[in-house]
């Protein structure tokens, strides 16, 4: 299927990049001669919508070039690759080397499952392990909100991994925190988008987080009797409360939805809002 998949994708590569560029081409184009007619007609008063104004056919033309542009970013599901490249790479967070179940899986391709606020995620072609890259836009100062606010997130999402990665290892079934770029990884790993298109990315420059992937917990307590569903909640609290141990906290308001099961065992799924308290 992959091989299949290879043979297509330059040609809808291809496709797609001419598509997107005449498309953004004729768009700005048209915005910027519309909101000058538009302006014009406003200052004068003098709107004319009949039906073969020049105005009216260059509202529908505007219309429906930024209908289909916005369909086709919705076909991607709001993935890009600059979307997942890092601003900056400061190279001040801890790096661990990468295990060799970290080698090994990354040495498939990873399809496009779905976009949160925060991730882009990724699932292995075997279906075992979830890739996250953190969504870059997060983190630019260009997304509206200012330049240290958008640095407190960063640092504060890259702390939270960084304490899964020392402390909660077990707790949140995590293999790799990649937060620096290196040059320990494989150097060419395969991601499919919604659209099928393959993108060769060198992981070594990107920022993510890999984990093993498992039930959600939600659909085990469902799916079992009620024997089955007093043992995982009692699993479950006795994760949370390992965590406490270790001095750890989640912000999660939701944590129970963000847990999962892996071979009969609960596990943290988001660890991007972990924190440390000694008082624990």
């Amino acid at each position: 299927m992959l091989r299949a998949i290879r043979l297509l994708s330059k040609f809808h590569l291809f496709i797609k990049i001419a598509f997107f560029g005449i498309c953004g081409t004729k768009f700005f184009e048209h915005v910027f001669t519309h909101a000058r007619k538009i302006w014009r007609h406003i200052s004068t008063k003098n709107i004319n919508f009949s039906k073969h104004s020049e105005f009216r056919k260059q509202s529908i033309k505007l219309f429906l070039i930024c209908a289909v542009s916005l369909f086709a970013l919705s076909k991607t599901g709001g993935f890009t690759i600059h979307s997942i490249t890092a601003r900056e790479d400061n190279k001040t967070w801890p790096i661990s080397l990468p295990s060799n179940q970290a080698h090994q899986a990354l040495q498939q391709a990873y399809f496009y499952h779905q976009s949160s606020g925060k991730w882009h995620f990724f699932i292995s072609s075997d279906g075992n392990y979830l890739l996250k890259f953190f969504n870059q836009s997060r983190f630019s100062p260009y997304s509206g909100e200012g330049k240290m606010k958008c640095q407190e997130k960063r640092y504060r999402d890259f702390t939270s991994c960084t304490l899964a990665a020392s402390n909660l290892k077990e707790e949140t079934s995590l293999i790799c925190a990649h937060l620096n770029t290196s040059t320990d990884l494989p150097t060419t790993l395969s991601l499919i988008d919604a659209s099928h298109i393959e993108h060769p990315i060198n992981p070594n420059e990107f920022q993510f987080i890999l984990q093993k992937r498992g039930t959600s917990a939600y659909q085990k307590i469902k799916e079992g009797d009620i024997v089955q569903a007093k043992e995982s909640i009692a699993q479950l609290l006795f994760l949370l409360s390992s965590c406490c141990q270790k001095g750890c906290y989640n912000r999660d308001v939701e944590v129970i939805k963000h847990c999962e099961f892996i071979e009969g065992r609960p596990f943290l799924s988001e660890i991007g809002k972990l924190g440390r308290d000694k008082r624990l």
